[in-house]
């Protein structure tokens, strides 16, 4: 079992079992209760794509949502596109979930659980994009392997999306995001690409981003397209 997929093992679990057993964490308990709105893998692997009330919109993935901010606001602007957000911590999944109950967004949604593992449960051409915004950039050289964007993670997500789908990539590290350009056009990505024309034209910026915005960071970011 990897390590961030224990998160959505447990609620699964406490879930088939109907169990209150949430060791004393708040966020446990609540994230259990969000049947519906918060799915953990199993319920992605069984469910997916009919986890939203109208499947023939265009889905699209934000992995690593945080706090859910960026799926409410492309929710908002975007209601004829519905919105997977992707998160492994309970909390961050909660106040996700939050966000969106309380805007009565009908086309957002939360999962609980690890990228990779999210995008080896459905079918292959079944979204329109995704996003992935400041990652780890793992700066060790030792440690770098770790770096969601690898070539596994891109030929995945690449046999996931629709033809002409795309991947939208912000980082703060200049080498990270260099060296994903390079390798995604080896993977057979069009890198950079244009925007991404499914979506209303707006930054869409995440706490990070307004974090080193507000530190004079530079930032770097490309659309890549299947």
């Amino acid at each position: 079992m990897r390590v961030n997929s224990r998160n959505s093992d447990l609620i699964a679990k406490l879930r088939r079992e109907n169990s209150d057993d949430t060791f004393g964490n708040p966020y446990i308990q609540k994230a259990k209760q969000l049947t519906g709105l918060l799915y953990t893998l199993e319920e992605i692997g069984e469910s997916f794509p009919n986890i939203f009330q109208d499947n023939s919109l265009p889905i699209i993935l934000e992995i690593g949502c945080y706090k859910g901010a960026n799926v409410v606001e492309l929710g908002q602007y975007n209601p004829n596109v519905n919105i997977l957000g992707i998160e492994v911590r309970y909390k961050r999944v909660v106040k996700s979930c939050e966000k969106i109950t309380k805007r009565q967004l009908t086309n957002c949604k939360i999962a609980i659980g690890e990228a990779n593992e999210l995008l080896g449960l459905i079918p292959g051409e079944s979204i329109t994009g995704a996003f992935v915004f400041f990652p780890d950039p793992w700066l060790k050289e030792k440690l770098r392997k770790n770096r969601l964007l690898n070539e596994n993670f891109l030929k995945r997500l690449q046999s996931r999306l629709k033809p002409g789908g795309f991947l939208w990539f912000k980082t703060d590290d200049k080498e990270y995001f260099e060296d994903s350009l390079v390798l995604a056009r080896e993977v057979g990505y069009e890198a950079p690409a244009p925007w991404p024309r499914e979506l209303v034209e707006r930054e869409y910026k995440s706490r990070f981003q307004e974090l080193f915005i507000s530190q004079g960071k530079p930032t770097y970011q490309a659309v890549m397209r299947k």
